[in-house]
């Protein structure tokens, strides 16, 4: 069932009126790239976004994201001999080293330790193997769907691949888990060195962090096969935007290209509420009972050129609801449409409870004719009894005077 809000359609056509044209697009060395939206996954910008391309370590955001959604930070993690002779950048774990997963994803995200996302692989699923078909699951579980990965921290392999949309894609997702945010934007730490008598210094090598305001990730990579890769992210002001490129030549052209992707962004597009979290939106019909008032959960945005004018489209989807119904249930979907395109869904619930009506119940016919018929049928069995009892009273009468 679908029922359109005119009102609100009405006032954000009013509210965002004037027009805008976005201005000239970023020049870049990288061969391909994008721009979303971290909030609403827009793609603003692109440029080869789908070709598929050697990230090297940006590999490491989905090892990281799928650690932080199965495994434990608190848990300590044994170091193979596998990882250990893991070659490229390294935090140098020693064979048989103990050390935190918390520590170990620090050490994997800020220094791009190879020998740190092989001892993650095998916390998780026992094997490089089993932890590189597990990450090919999940990046077609989250749309990702022209990746393939053969290892956890992105050394060449010919079948290891993935492309600029994917990466934002996962990103998207990673930046959703508070842990993930908080280790990706931390310039530097400290993590335990048991074979020294210090501690290894960890440094952030995403100079975004540092040099560009709003920086706050995500990761870099270079092999010399994939060239530079980048994968970076801004927030100003509440508008997150994440920018890849992909070879991008020397490992300093990666932030300069990030740079003018995400300046494109902010120069150009803005984030707009279109309709706030918990707003009434409409009365839903409930069989049985009386109809129920339904709110939105959650926040819809868009983000189109700034000044844009935006032709909006609010509709509730409701399901069939029969009484009784308790607060909070699910009454349906709210679509939001911006100039023809859906760009966002979200639930609808009520907001109290309806009883159903007493007169809905067969019970209460049951009664009401049993109500209105016995009555009646005692009505008619008391006349007919004082019509015999008149007639009887007459019979008595005459028999005793004829005798």
């Amino acid at each position: 069932m679908r029922q359109g809000v005119g009102g609100l359609l009405l006032t954000f056509i009013i509210f965002f009126s004037t027009i805008g044209v976005a201005g000239a697009e970023p020049k870049i060395q990288g061969e391909t790239a994008i721009l979303m939206d971290a909030t609403t996954g827009q793609v603003l910008w692109e440029k080869n976004a789908h070709k598929q391309m050697y990230p090297a370590s940006t590999t490491k955001i989905m090892t990281t994201l799928l650690v932080l959604e199965l495994g434990n930070l608190d848990e300590i993690v044994v170091t193979s001999r596998n990882a250990r002779n893991q070659i490229g950048s390294r935090i140098y774990l020693d064979e048989g080293e103990k050390i935190l997963v918390r520590d170990l994803l620090y050490g994997l995200m800020l220094s791009s330790g190879n020998d740190a996302a092989v001892v993650a692989a095998e916390y998780i699923s026992g094997s490089v193997e089993e932890f590189a078909e597990l990450m090919n699951k999940r990046a077609v579980a989250l749309g990702a769907l022209n990746t393939n990965f053969v290892n956890p921290n992105g050394l060449h392999h010919d079948d290891h691949y993935s492309t600029a949309y994917d990466l934002a894609v996962i990103s998207r997702h990673a930046l959703t888990i508070p842990e993930f945010r908080e280790i990706v934007q931390t310039p530097s730490a400290n993590i335990p060195w048991p074979t020294e008598e210090w501690d290894r210094r960890l440094e952030n090598g995403n100079r975004l962090l540092t040099r560009y305001q709003g920086g706050n990730g995500i990761k870099t990579g270079y092999t010399s096969k994939a060239q530079g890769t980048f994968v970076g992210s801004a927030n100003r002001d509440g508008f997150e935007l994440i920018a890849v490129t992909l070879s991008a030549g020397g490992s300093g052209q990666i932030f300069d290209d990030a740079a003018a992707i995400l300046n494109y962004g902010y120069d150009n597009f803005e984030k707009k509420l279109i309709v706030a979290s918990e707003q009434p939106i409409t009365l839903a019909p409930v069989r049985y009972g009386d109809r129920v008032q339904v709110l939105n959960l959650g926040d819809v945005y868009h983000t189109g050129p700034k000044d844009n004018s935006l032709d909006i489209y609010i509709a509730p989807v409701l399901k069939d609801l029969e009484a009784p119904v308790k607060s909070g249930v699910l009454a349906g979907y709210l679509e939001v449409s911006v100039n023809g395109e859906l760009v966002g869904t979200v639930p609808l619930v009520t907001t109290h409870t309806v009883e159903r009506k007493i007169t809905t119940y067969w019970w209460f016919y049951a009664g009401v004719l049993i109500a209105v018929y016995l009555p009646l049928r005692i009505g008619v069995h008391l006349r007919r009894r004082r019509k015999k009892n008149r007639y009887m009273k007459r019979k008595r009468y005459y028999e005793q005077s004829f005798y």
